[in-house]
This record gives C-alpha cells, structure tokens and sequence, in this order.
C-alpha cells in the first residue's frame, strides 16, 4: 500500500522476503534496498528512483519498474553497482541509456544483464539503443 519506499528502508537488511510487489509505489528512496538481499521488484507505477536505491543487492536478479523512464541525469538514472547477480531490467518505453551510463550504472556488475521496455523492446549492447 506503500506509495514511497522512504530512505533506508531496508538498507543493509538481509531478512526482507526476497520478492517485493508495489503496485501502488511512485518514489524509491535513497538507499531503500542498498546492500538487502532483495532478489525481486515489481513496481510498474514508479517514475522516481534514488541514485543508490538498489546498489549492493548481491542477490538481486529482476526489477521490472514499467513507468521509470531511464534518462541520463541524477533525478532519471539509477545504479545497479555490486548487483552481479542481476539478469533482467523492464524500464519504461520512454527509457535512453547512454552508452557510458549503460557501463558504470547497469551493466558494471553484469555485463549480460538483458533490458527492456515494457513494451517488449530490447536494448542492444552493440547500438545502445532500444530496438
């Protein structure tokens, strides 16, 4: 029922149950998830992620987060850093990764990460673009 996951929520929280649905969630906060053992989100309403939400989630392997629109910038990108573990990112169909963003925030852990809209596109690695 939660419409923002606040800051530190579960940071460093091992115990959490490892799948989270948030069908409600508009806003995940700074650190919320940061170093737990969360291995799944769904939150399709979401369009605002802090920076370092999710990095360090070693057991983390798939967000689908349909309405977050991923842009270069601090308040429309996030960091998927230390998330060696993750295989699938669903993003909003409006989403532009960069090559560079796609390097250090989402595929430095796990450069075999698969993205997609939420539409069905696939991101190519070779294009850096949706196709």
């Amino acid at each position: 029922t939660d419409t923002v996951i606040p800051n530190n929520k579960y940071k460093d929280n091992k115990n959490i149950k490892p799948i989270h649905v948030y069908f409600r969630a508009t806003a995940i906060n700074n650190l919320a998830f940061n170093g737990s053992n969360l291995k799944k989100i769904t939150a399709p309403l979401v369009t605002k992620i802090a920076m370092n939400a999710f990095e360090n989630c070693e057991d983390l392997e798939e967000l689908r987060l349909g309405s977050f629109n991923y842009k270069t910038g601090m308040n429309t990108s996030f960091s998927l850093r230390n998330c060696r573990n993750v295989k699938k990112l669903i993003l909003g169909d409006n989403s532009n990764i960069i090559m560079s963003e796609y390097t250090t925030r989402l595929a430095y852990g796990n450069p075999n990460i698969e993205i997609y809209t939420n539409s069905g596109k696939k991101y190519n690695k070779n294009t850096f673009k949706f196709e």
